[in-house]
């Protein structure tokens, strides 16, 4: 009303601009009456949304011609306001963003979006710059969906729902504490501490908190704030006893993704537990009676370096249970490219192969997934299937003809065709197959979950169904298959999660657990 008298308009006609942000942190732009000298766009042809104003731009700027500077600006202002709109409207493609770079790295992003944005409108001299804030604070955007992601992959479906209500709650909270506190900070800003003349103090506090936000969601201390909003009593209370509820702990503390872990869940009576049942990654557990307690082998999938949940679950006598939920956080592992050369058709195979490699993919995933099945054939430690240098390590990312096709799902060992291949431990021959990529290949069923894989062979020496022990030879170093020159190939996987087979190298689930030593580098 103030511009109005000024400039002699009715006072019906005036600016009024709102911003509201909704949960998805998207802003709405609501201009409701736009008046100039004369041309006025009527109330009932509000500026709402971007295709609005495309339509009534030609009105904009016929109002323009013959316009004072002051209504040169505010229409300029007004353009500026639906570039700003213009550039939330492209939160449309947040999930794909989010999706392209990973939820850590989206929720690191949008946070750090939103601290520029607060601080330019905390210290912004003039109003473009204000605007210019806007856009920036757009991308803040990025944050919501990928904390919620975060947060929904780390409970099971029958604990969404808990998590929506504590997700509201929070934001309930946090709805009746922000207007208190930051009108306070902006009353005391252009009050008893006017001379420091910083009244966007609550801008500057809002970009504060986001900053404080980044650094614990880089220190991974948002698993543990996780853990205590999305799972408000997760530690199921039907059994526990005075005693206090069950841990579940693991080694090594910080596995690398693409890593063999052991988990121990310790109680503190087993006397009326009548079955242990758990899953990590998606994986069943399998826990055993060890001398140290209930231990698990399991195993941290390649493409998971923000975190992974375990959960298990004490069933006692009566019918009570105990549940337990952790998080395992993985370190990045860090791996090479390796440029190699192959035959055109293995590299990319002809169409006509395709059913083929299709059913052999199955076969081997069937393989794989009924080890689950057969209980624990293994009593000592793993050993290495030869003796010899290894050529390849697990995890390097395979570029073959100079195009990135794969990484390297396993440990290759040097060998000459015909040099002897041992089992790495006991158990019985699953798969016995001539296979298009990975040659004469011999599968070797471990039980609980635990599968190792002796690759490109020129020749095998046992059959389905065969018990093998440990250190027994099996095959011979062959080139069959996708490869560049003879050696062995060794994997290993638990159920579906191929990991480094090199940590079942001297593994004893009885072994007691030491303090973990310094975290060294990969």
């Amino acid at each position: 009303n103030a511009y109005n008298r000024a400039n002699k308009t009715p006072d019906n006609y005036n600016v009024s601009i709102g911003i509201q942000q909704d949960l998805g942190f998207s802003t709405l732009l609501d201009v409701s009456y736009i008046g100039t000298f004369g041309r006025h766009i009527p109330q009932t042809q509000a500026l709402n949304t971007v295709p609005y104003g495309a339509r009534f731009l030609p009105q904009v700027v016929d109002a323009l011609r013959g316009s004072t500077p002051s209504n040169r600006l505010l229409v300029a202002v007004g353009i500026l306001i639906g570039a700003a709109f213009l550039g939330q409207a492209l939160g449309l493609l947040l999930g794909a963003a989010v999706q392209r770079v990973g939820e850590p790295r989206a929720l690191v992003a949008g946070l750090a979006f939103g601290a520029v944005a607060f601080t330019l409108y905390g210290l912004a001299p003039t109003g473009a710059l204000f605007l210019l804030g806007i856009p920036i604070g757009g991308l803040f955007g990025l944050t919501y969906p990928a904390l919620q992601g975060l947060m929904t992959r780390r409970v099971g479906a029958d604990e969404q729902g808990r998590l929506q209500g504590a997700i509201a709650s929070v934001m309930g909270i946090a709805g009746v504490i922000a207007p208190v506190l930051f009108t306070q900070v902006f009353a005391a800003a252009i009050g008893p501490f006017r001379a420091a003349g910083v009244p966007g103090a609550p801008f500057l506090l809002a970009a504060l908190l986001l900053v404080t936000a980044m650094v614990v969601v880089r220190r991974g201390v948002v698993v543990s704030v996780v853990a205590l909003v999305a799972c408000l009593g997760v530690p199921s209370a039907s059994a526990q006893s005075v005693a206090g509820p069950p841990r579940l702990t693991w080694r090594p503390q910080a596995p690398l993704e693409g890593s063999v872990v052991v988990l121990e869940l310790s109680a503190p009576t087993l006397d009326s537990v009548t079955a242990v049942h758990g899953e990590l990654a998606g994986e069943p557990l399998h826990f055993e009676r060890r001398t140290h307690g209930l231990r698990a082998l399991a195993a941290i999938p390649f493409d998971r370096a923000d975190s992974v949940v375990a959960r298990a679950t004490i069933d006692r006598a009566g019918g009570l249970t105990d549940t337990v939920v952790a998080w395992l956080v993985p370190r990045r592992r860090r791996a090479p490219r390796e440029k190699l050369r192959a035959a055109p058709e293995f590299v990319q195979p002809p169409d006509s192969l395709e059913e083929r490699i299709k059913e052999e993919q199955e076969l081997v995933t069937g393989v794989r997934h009924q080890a689950h099945d057969t209980p624990r054939l293994w009593v000592e430690p793993f050993i290495r299937p030869r003796s010899s240098a290894i050529r390849d390590r697990f995890g390097v990312a395979r570029m073959f003809n100079g195009m990135l096709r794969s990484r390297h799902m396993g440990v290759d060992f040097a060998g000459r065709r015909g040099a002897s291949v041992r089992a790495a431990n006991r158990g019985v021959v699953a798969l016995v197959a001539d296979l298009y990529l990975s040659g004469t290949t011999i599968l070797i069923d471990h039980g609980a979950g635990l599968v190792t894989g002796y690759l490109h062979l020129s020749r095998t020496l046992v059959a389905v169904g065969d018990t093998v022990a440990r250190s027994q030879q099996i095959g011979e170093v062959g080139a069959s298959g996708r490869v560049t020159g003879p050696h062995l190939h060794w994997l290993a996987a638990y159920g579906g999660i191929t990991f480094d087979p090199l940590g079942l190298v001297g593994l004893d689930l009885d072994a007691p657990w030491t303090p973990s030593p310094k975290r060294t580098r990969p």
